[in-house]
């Protein structure tokens, strides 16, 4: 039980290593393998350039909250499994959470081509 404890325990902090790399490397050019893939972010490189740099700052929010929620679920009195599921939850809601923060970012700033839309 001990194993799967740092096993579980250390995924706040590897996912904030991750979101520090897709921000200090964010892809060069649209891709389907790697960085923010959506319909309209991949429209132009201009917008898939503006879709990664935020998801990517979003990411590293995510990351840190996962590692608070983490501290602060440790230090509760609940069951490993509680705690497990409680924190992993925090990630993926966190997660899914940034892609409508995205999107909505796209839809203002960016036009049905992903051009951007001059104010």
């Amino acid at each position: 039980m001990e194993n799967l404890f740092w096993m579980h325990f250390i995924l706040g902090p590897f996912f904030l290593v991750i979101a520090f790399l897709f921000k200090a490397f964010p892809p060069k050019s649209i891709n389907y393998l790697y960085g923010y893939r959506t319909t309209r972010s991949m429209k132009s490189d201009v917008a898939w350039h503006a879709a990664n740099k935020l998801s990517a700052n979003l990411m590293v929010g995510v990351g840190f909250a996962t590692c608070l929620a983490q501290g602060i679920f440790y230090t509760t009195d609940m069951a490993f499994e509680a705690y497990v599921g409680w924190s992993s939850g925090v990630l993926v809601v966190l997660l899914l959470a940034t892609i409508p923060v995205v999107e909505a970012h796209l839809k203002k700033n960016f036009d049905e081509q992903g051009n951007p839309i001059s104010k």
